[in-house]
Parts: structure tokens; sequence; C-alpha cells
């Protein structure tokens, strides 16, 4: 941290003793010398200067000036709005650490850059330093993390026995940053890029730049030290130079080691081993165990007495073979020589196992030895690819080994790699299939060779289409006889000959097919039309050339034989029309040609020079003047001739309305008749012109114009009248209504003959005042003019005269409205009048006043007098009545009770009842009311009498009319007991009379319940009686029960019995049907004890509504008996005592 200028930094100590044992002292000396260098590090801030970011990054800075007191670098980008500092770095040494945090991501001692963990950096080189000894080290927590780093020019190379850059823990994916340089070349044993981890711990190369890794002695360009062993090596981009050291491979094992699971997806490589180390693959003594290519551009050049790609030389232990595979990509190998192959084993390099399944391969051996196997032996297993090998195809090898079983060396037919590779390996060959269009299929001349596809008809291999284009070759005998090659192009028949090519398709191999046949080549249709040609009446007929249709591939009429020729249906003075020519004279060996006509078209000749003409006609007259037209013609040269005529009024527009109506000109043939109208305000003298157009068959339209001249009528005078000039309006025409007459003098005094008429003698004049317009009309019309003028005729309206209806007699709810009705003989036929009455609608008693208006079309033709307008009319008050059914009693439920009704005394009589007007007067009634327990009904309200006295409450109708009445049987207001009539009573409004309906029903006593009482524990002398209470009785009545045979003395078996109700309210109740208990008074026995009758002895029947006796309880003999007796005598006596206080109370005693 910068703090006034001055830096202050933190160095690790944490490998003070990895200092110390490199040194190679343990003396506590050596331990206190190196302590004492790292104080003098951090005090003199050598060991790292940290690049400040902005306020942010691995440092915090503050003080100073960034740029003068301390170093900066950055990256500089474009955050959107102008350049932004980004990825800020640190200077570590020579190197720049761009990415992660110092102390946690990565270290730095004495030297050293340490990845510790996943997190990605980049590594440069410090600015003006080109080269460096410092290294790079791999060292994450456990070999299943995997490092991210870009190298972007690096360039490490060690003078000691150091490796450049060294993978100890962890996988790493590196990455050649685009367009960067990168060298790693490291010192004695060591590899340049040296991976250290084991199995399954990948080391990846990818990117877009150069990486050129060379291994110090015994150690491989990238790969294992001296008797390093590497294994999960995959390369997939970057340019790749690789260059081991002695004994070592250019990437594989080191000295001594063996190479296992290599992998070229992609770039560039080039990869050279040391002496007796493969290219890729074993050092010296190694194995080159799982080598793979599939892609990219490798190169692998072996030591002496080493495979290109493989093993070393000399493998002892010989327990593993050298596995090898090349799927793809193009790859160069060159053996070191001395018995090495260029893919396999080195010299005395083990077993090989090889597999070729694609790729492009270039091998190349020095000396003796394979190019591919080892001199222990070898599988070697090729089943495709392409090889830069000149062995016979015949042969069936390619670099001396034979494809594997099935498959077949065949030449390279591909033209981009054929030079290079000349064989290819593929499957062994099998019968393809080549078959041709039966004879007579349907093929026509098109200008160009056939195509396969025109006359195979089958071409494949197995079950692949073959291209034909590419695949099949053709030969045809021309109708001399030679033989050319391809298919025939002009109309004809052919043999020919097609065979389908040898080809490699989907892994297998097919031969050559051959087949031969016959074609035929129709002639294409063409057809040759005559362009269409105009001469004019009068000339030559000539032709104007022709078009072409059918020409095929661009072919014209160059092809065609013959001269062309015309036929013509015209002569010379034939009549101007439509002709036709058609072309002849061509012929073709490819073509069948079909000749068209087309249209020969003779135009009329330039119109002829014409003069005009005039015609006079009298204004004020209307006459059809007659015109011959035939004498406007010019006269023509000698042969020629109009041919057909027609003549046609072109423009008449320059006529005058007032003289002509245009469009009524006509021609027959070459007469014109021209209607002129009998206008008389028209100017004397010339007026218009009629232009005629003139239709010829053999010369142009042209035009000829007749002037017309107007000329002047007398104008006369005339004194008229009307008569009557008023009158009421009464249908008739003006004509029928007012005679017209008077005299008509021309300019001499003299009267002219002629006739006075209403312009419009049949108009209905309607009430009014009217301009009527007159007409006289001379009877010498051709010299003078009609004569026109106006007189005043007024109309008056037609009064009509009204009958009313229904003003008379009326009466509430009569359901009649007041109408008015036109008297007959007040309208005049046609006319349509109608009258309509407001006020006439009323329904409610009282006086009313009804208003007449008329209405209809021709209303305003008509009057009403003031006292028809309007009629007045009353409406009295009408009777009332209750209709069949609208008075109907409901029970308990709300149903219905037909005819008589029943209740019992305390239920409720409901009755609803819907009085409806009769439309007629009502009868006089006098009768005096009275309301019982109720207020008195008023007008227009209903209730229920019993005789004149009102025994429910009055009610108001609801919505529809209906009244719902009630009375209460309980209020004692109607005798119980026996029928009798209720009247449901309508009272007088001032619409409706009185009206009432009779109501039948019959109130019953109640039938009351009977509880008992002292007929239990009964014993001689006890002074009881037995006594019975009425139930059901109704809150506040006065109901007692009398009851016989209630106060036997005697020992045995009695029977009380209710006879009779009595009380103020007794005759609204009745007793049951059984009424009547048993009881038993037991024998009054000795002291100290007695006989008790037995439970089974005693009676335990109650009556109806009575309760059921209990038996005695026998005390047993002696004086407890005794005193049991006595204590309920004497409640016995306590209880009839207070009874009898209470019957006392009312005046009477009763049980």
């Amino acid at each position: 941290m910068l703090i006034g200028g001055r830096f202050v930094t933190t160095v690790s100590i944490g490998r003070a003793q990895d200092d110390a044992r490199n040194c190679g002292m343990r003396s506590f000396a050596c331990m206190m010398g190196a302590v004492a260098g790292l104080l003098c590090a951090v005090l003199l801030a050598c060991p790292a200067t940290a690049w400040a970011d902005d306020p942010t990054g691995p440092f915090h800075v503050e003080g100073g000036q960034l740029g003068a007191d301390y170093p900066a670098r950055y990256n500089i980008a474009d955050n959107g709005s102008g350049n932004s500092l980004v990825n800020a770095g640190v200077e570590l040494g020579d190197f720049v650490v761009i990415g992660g945090k110092l102390g946690t991501d990565f270290t730095w001692f004495e030297g050293i850059l340490t990845v510790k963990t996943s997190t990605p950096i980049e590594i440069l080189m410090k600015d003006g330093v080109n080269q460096t000894t410092n290294r790079i080290s791999i060292s994450l927590n456990s070999d299943k993390e995997l490092a991210h780093v870009t190298l972007a020019g690096v360039t490490i190379r060690q003078t000691s026995s150091y490796a450049a850059m060294r993978i100890a823990n962890g996988g790493v994916d590196l990455v050649l940053k685009e367009g960067t340089q990168n060298e790693l070349a490291s010192g004695e044993n060591r590899a340049g890029l040296q991976k250290e981890t084991g199995d399954y711990v990948p080391l990846t190369i990818s990117g877009g730049g150069k990486l050129t890794a060379t291994g110090g002695s015994s150690g491989a360009g990238i790969g294992g030290g001296r008797a390093g062993e590497v294994s999960s090596v995959v390369i997939a981009g970057g340019e790749i130079v690789a260059t081991g050291g002695s004994g070592a491979a250019g990437i594989g094992g080191g000295s001594s080691a063996k190479a296992n699971d290599i992998t070229i997806d992609g770039g560039s490589v080039i990869a050279t081993g040391g002496s007796r180390a493969a290219g890729i693959g074993g050092g010296d003594g190694g194995l080159g165990n799982g080598v793979t290519i599939t892609g990219g551009d490798v190169t692998a050049r072996g030591g002496s007495r080493a495979a290109g790609i493989g093993s070393g030389y000399l493998i002892y232990d010989k327990t593993f073979a050298n596995d090898i595979t090349i799927k793809g990509g193009v790859v160069k190998a060159e053996s070191g020589g001395q018995g090495a192959a260029c893919i396999g084993s080195g010299y005395s390099g083990a077993y090989a196992s090889i597999e070729i399944t694609g790729g492009a391969l270039s091998l190349t051996k020095v000396g003796a030895g394979p190019y591919l196997g080892g001199s222990d032996g070898a599988y070697v297993d090729i089943k495709g690819g392409l090889f830069a090998d000149s062995t016979p195809v015949a042969d069936n090898k390619v670099y001396g080994v034979a494809p594997a079983s099935e498959y077949k060396t065949m030449a390279n037919e591909d033209p981009a790699t054929k030079d290079a590779y000349p064989l290819t390996v593929v499957k062994a060959p099998e019968p393809s299939t080549l078959t041709l269009k039966p004879e007579g299929t349907s093929l026509v001349y098109d200008g160009a060779a056939l195509e396969a596809t025109d006359v195979v008809a089958t071409a494949r291999y197995g079950s692949t289409p073959a291209d034909m284009a590419a695949d099949v070759a053709f030969t045809h005998k021309t109708a001399s006889g030679a033989q050319q090659a391809g298919l025939p192009k002009d109309a004809g028949t052919y043999t020919i000959e097609a065979t389908l090519k040898a080809k490699d398709v989907g892994g297998k191999h097919y031969e050559q097919s051959k087949v031969e046949g016959q074609i035929t080549i129709a002639k294409a249709p063409l057809t040759v039309t005559a362009n269409s040609s105009a001469i004019t009446y009068g000339q030559k007929p000539a032709g104007a050339g022709v078009s072409y249709s059918g020409f095929v591939n661009g072919e014209t009429e160059a092809v065609l034989t013959g001269a062309l020729d015309y036929d013509f249906t015209y002569s010379q003075y034939d009549n101007a029309g439509d002709y036709y020519l058609t072309p002849k004279g061509l012929a073709s060996n490819n073509y069948n040609i079909s000749f068209e006509s087309n249209r020969l078209i003779v135009n009329p000749a330039p119109a002829p020079q014409v003069t005009g003409a005039s015609l006079d006609v009298k204004l004020g007259v209307a006459f059809d003047y007659a015109y011959t037209l035939d004498a406007l013609l010019p006269v023509l040269e000698d042969a020629c001739s109009y041919g057909t005529l027609a003549y046609s009024l072109a423009d008449d527009s320059g006529m005058p309305a007032e003289l002509y109506t245009p469009d009524t000109a006509t021609i027959a043939q070459s007469e014109l008749t021209l209607p002129i109208l009998e206008a008389a305000d028209v100017s004397v003298g010339p007026v218009g012109l009629l232009v005629i157009q003139i239709e010829s068959q053999n010369y142009r339209t042209f035009s000829n114009a007749i002037m017309v001249n107007a000329v002047e009528r007398e104008v006369l005078s005339a004194a008229v009248s009307a008569t009557p000039s008023t009158y009421a309006y009464d249908g008739r025409t003006l004509g029928a209504a007012v005679a017209l007459s008077g005299e008509a003098k021309n300019a001499a005094g003299e009267a002219v003959a002629g006739t006075f008429a209403w312009s419009d003698p049949d108009a209905v004049p309607t009430p009014g005042d009217h301009r009527a317009a007159w007409t006289f009309t001379p009877e010498d019309a051709f010299n003078y003019q009609p004569l026109t003028g106006s007189l005043l005729v007024t109309v008056t309206p037609r009064v009509v005269d009204l009958a009313w209806n229904n003003t008379e007699g009326r009466f509430f709810g009569d359901d009649k409205q007041v109408e008015a009705v036109i008297k007959d003989g007040c309208i005049l036929p046609g006319d349509e009048v109608g009258v309509t009455v407001g006020g006439g609608d009323a329904r409610d008693a009282g006086e009313h006043t009804a208003t007449a208006t008329l209405t209809g079309a021709q209303a305003s033709r008509y009057v009403l007098a003031d006292d028809i307008a309007r009629a007045s009319y009353a409406i009295a008050q009408s009777g009332s009545e209750f209709r069949p059914g609208s008075v109907q009693v409901l029970d308990a439920q709300g149903n219905v009770i037909e005819g008589a009704a029943s209740f019992s005394y305390g239920q409720k009589v409901k009755v609803t009842a819907k009085p409806t007007p009769t439309g007629e007067s009502a009868p006089t009634r006098v009768r005096t009311l009275s309301a019982a327990n109720s207020a008195p009904a008023s007008s227009g309200q209903m209730a229920l009498f019993y005789g004149d006295v009102q025994v429910s409450d009055a009610v108001d109708a609801d919505a529809e009319g209906v009244y719902t009445l009630e009375y209460d049987t309980a209020s004692g207001s109607v005798p119980v007991g026996s029928a009798v009539t209720l009247t449901a009573r309508y009272v007088a409004s001032g619409n409706m009379a009185e009206a009432s309906a009779a109501i039948e029903l019959t109130v019953h006593p109640k039938v009351v319940g009977l509880e008992w009482s002292n007929t239990e524990g009964r014993v001689e002398g006890d002074g009881k009686r037995v006594m019975a209470k009425a139930l059901g009785v109704l809150a506040g009545d006065d109901v007692a029960v009398i009851v016989e045979g209630a106060d036997a003395a005697t020992a045995g078996k009695h029977t009380a019995t209710a006879v009779s109700l009595t009380g103020a309210h007794a005759a609204n109740y009745t007793l049951p049907d059984s009424a009547s208990v048993s009881y038993e008074v037991a024998a009054k026995g000795p002291a100290g004890g007695g006989d008790v009758p037995s439970a089974d002895e005693t009676n335990s029947a109650g009556g109806a509504g009575g309760k059921a006796a209990k038996p005695l309880v026998s005390t047993g003999d002696g004086a407890a008996g005794a005193a049991f007796a006595m204590t309920a005598i004497a409640f016995a006596a306590v209880a009839t005592a207070v009874a009898a206080v209470a019957r006392c109370r009312r005046g009477r005693t009763q049980f």
C-alpha cells in the first residue's frame, strides 16, 4: 500500500523452510540467514510489485500519483461510454498476471509463479522483457480440480535444471492466446511443459496461439522429465512445436519412460523426439501406449532407432503393447531408422497394436524397418483412410500392410486428394445395379444431349442411389454407325451403352456395371405463327414476319431449312376488314412444324373532303324535318367505293334545349328526321349545328355538319276570365269546377280561331289560393304561336260532421270508450281522413270531456265545427258482484275448501275474495253495520260479517284486487255447534256499490282431553272424590268437568264418568267419546294393619285423556302400616281442603 508517496508491501514467508532446504543447509545459522534475506526483501519491496487498478483490485493504493510514484497496467476496453480501465494485472518478477488474487489464487516466491486454484488467469511478460528464467508451477489442492491458464506471449528459457512450466498437482486447461508466440524451454532432465500428474488428470492445450516446447536433456518437449511417464494429454488447437531432449519424446515420456493416453483432436502439431525417443509416444525404452489422432495436422519425427509415433528404442518391459489409433486428420510420420517403424515400435520396441480407420497418412521411413508395425511383431488393422503410397492397387496393400478382412485397397478417385494420396482403403466390392428405361419411353428433342435420368431406370450401390452425373457414363451409335461418347442430342433412334463406375459407398466397395439398350428421340413441336399485318384499303397484301414457339435450349430459326413465304385471303380493292395470312416453306430434322395463321387487317383509307349543308325550322311549332344524308358524300375516284355506309348523329349539343330535345333526331338508312319543338324564346337565325358521323367500310370515319336556322311565328293577344273564381273543396278537377272563356287576336286586331284550355285541367285544387295556368292553341299553329297565362282560383276547406258513441249510460267498469265517427258523405272518395279521440278512455266515476281531431293524408282539406269537435260524458257508480270462484275458504294449510266449511272452536277461518264491477247501476241499499272487536270497514275495504256485525278486521285489496279476510273462531262472535252463514262484504266506494257473498260454515265444539285424579290409593272412609280436569282449553276460557260416581265410599271396584262440561265457555267444548275411569276403594283394616288390594286387583284404566291408577302399596301388619295410612289420609285431607277453598273463590264447587 502506498502512503505518502512511499511503497509498503507485505511478503509471505511461509516457504522459508523450502528456501533453507534448497540451499542444502540445515544449520541454525543458515536458517537465520534465510530469514534475514526475506526481511531485507520486505524492506526493499523487491519481490513483488502490485499494479494498481483504479480504486479496486488486488491492492488498495492511497497517496502518490498513478504512473509517477508507482507503475500501473490496465487492459483498455470500451464500457459503452468511453474507454474504461479493466482487467488490472499484477506484476510478479518478469510476469504480469491478469485475473485471480495474489495470495489466494496464485503465489510468488523466488521467481516461481504458483497457480493454486481454478480461477482463470492470464500470464504475459512484463513490458520490455522478452524472455525470463522465472518459472510457472501448477499446484492445486487436488487432482480433481482444474486450473484455467492462458499464455499470452510468455517466453521461459531455463538455464538451470528446472522445468519452465511444471504441473505438479491438478488438471490444466491451457489456452494459447490468439496471435501470441509462447516458448517453454527447460533445463536438464526437465520437460519443456512438464506434466507430473497421473492418469485421468487432464492437460488440455487449445487456442489460437503458438507454443514451442523444448525439453532439456532426458526431458520431453511436452510430457515427462527424466524417467517421467506422462498420461492424459489432449491437444485440441493451436500451433504446437514440441522437441524432446536426448532420450525423450517430442510429446510423451521422458527418458526411460512411457506415454499413456495422448490425444490430438486439432491444431497443428510438429513433434520431434530426441535420440532413441519417439516423436509422439515413449522416450528411450518407453512405450507409446494409447496414442489417438482424430484431427489436426500432425507431423511426428522419431529419434534414432525410435518410431515417429509409438515407442522408443529397446523396450525391456514388454508387458504392454504400443496401442495407436488414427481416425482422422493429416498424419506425417518419420521413423528414426535402424529397424524402427514410422508408426508402431522402435527397434526392439515391443509389440505394436495399430488401428487406422480414417485420416490422410504420409509415412517416411529411414533405412530398414516397417512403415507400420514393430520389430517384435504387430497387429495392424486398416479399415479406412487415404495413403501417400505408390504401391500398385493390385497388390491390395498400403505401406506393406494388407487391409482388414472385407476391406480392399483402391485407387483414390477424389480429385481434391488423389494426387497427394493415390490409395484409399474401403470395403471389398459388391455388385452394383444398373437398368435402362424400356424401349418406347417418351423422349423428345430438347436441344441438348440426353441426361442420365432420361434413360436410366435404376442406378444404385446397394440401397444407395448413384449420382447420375458423376457415376454413370454413356456411349451411343450415330445413324452412320459411328460410336460416340455420351448420350445423343438430335432426334432419331440410337443404340446406347451405359456404365455405372465402381465406387465406395457406406463402407463398401461396389463393382462396375454395364448395360445396352435402344432409345428414340422424337422431334420437338414447333409452331410458326404469322405476325399480324396491317395495310390500307387499295394496297397490295404483304407479310410482316413470323414468331416461333417451341425452340429448345436457346435455338433459333437459324436451325431451320427452306424459305419463308405466305398465303393470303385478301385481294387488292376488296373491302376493308379482317383477313388472314398463313406462313409456309420452312422445314427441320429436329422439329415438327405447324403453321398458324394470323390477321391481315385492311384498314380504311383516309376520309375524303366534305362540304356542309343547312336546314330552316320555324320557332314555336313542333315539326319533324327530313333530310337525305347521301347528298353529303363526296364523289370518289374510279375503282374505289365506300363499301357499306352507316350514318349517326355525332353531336347535337349545339342545338338549344328549348328548340330541340337532345338525342331525339333519328336516322333511318340515309334519311335524317329532326324533331323541332314548339319553343318560342329562341333567337331567329342560326341556332346550332347537327354533326353527322359517316362510317364507311373502306374509309375512315368522317363527319359533315348541317346548320339549323330558326324562323319566327306571329305572337297573339287575348282577354280571359274564370267562373266561379272561389268555391268550397268538393274533390272535382279544375276543368270540371271552373269554366274558362276568352278571345284571341292577331296584330291586325283580327280574331284568331283556336281553343282556350286549362294547362292542367285534371288537377284537383285543395283548399288555398292557386294561380291556375291556361293556354290558347290557335288552329293555324304553323303561323301563330300559342298564348299562355294564369288566373287566381280560391278553394275553401270542407266542413265535416261527427257522430259520438258511448257518451250515455256509462258506469264504472263497463269497459267502454268514447268514440267519434265521421258521418257518411263528409269525406270525398279517395281522400284518406280519419278521426282520433283524446280523453275518451276515462274509467273512474265522474264528469269527463272527449276531444276529436281529424287525421290522415288529406285531413288538411277538411275542418270540424267547434261544437262538433268536443263531447261531454259522465261515468256513474257501478254495481259490484262476486263471480263464481272469486270467494274461497282456505283451511289451515291454505288449501281451498269445497262446499260447506267445517272448523273447530279455536281455529281461524281464512277467506279470499275479489269483487268485480257489473258495469251497470247498483240497487240502493241502506244498512246499519257494526264492528265487533275490530275497526269498522271503510270505503273500498272488505270485512267478514255475521249478520250485520263485523267479525274480522277490515282490509284493503292487494295489487291484483284480491282481499284476504280472517276470522278467529275463539273470538266468540259466531255461535259454536251449528251451521252459520258469514258474509264477505265489500264496502261501497265511488266506483263500485256494495257487494257481499255468503259463506256457509260450522264451528264445532272443541273436544277436550281429561286428566283424572284421586283414583289411586283409595280406602274406605278417606272422604275423597274422583275428579277430572279438562285439557286443551284455550287460555282465558272458563270450563269445568262434572263427574258422576266420583264419591263411592264402600270397598270394591267402581267407575267414575264425566257426564258434562260446565262454565262460561262450556258450550264451546265437548267431552271425548270415552269419558270414564275405574277405581277401587280398599276396605278399612283393623288397627295395626289391614288388607290392601294387590296390584293385579287394581283397575289401571283412567279413561280417555285420564291417567292410569297406580297400585296401592301394602305396608304390612302392625303400627307401621297404620301410621302410613294415617299419613296418606292426612295429606289427602289437606289437598281436599285446598281444592275446596279454590272452588269457593269462584262461587261454586266443581270437580
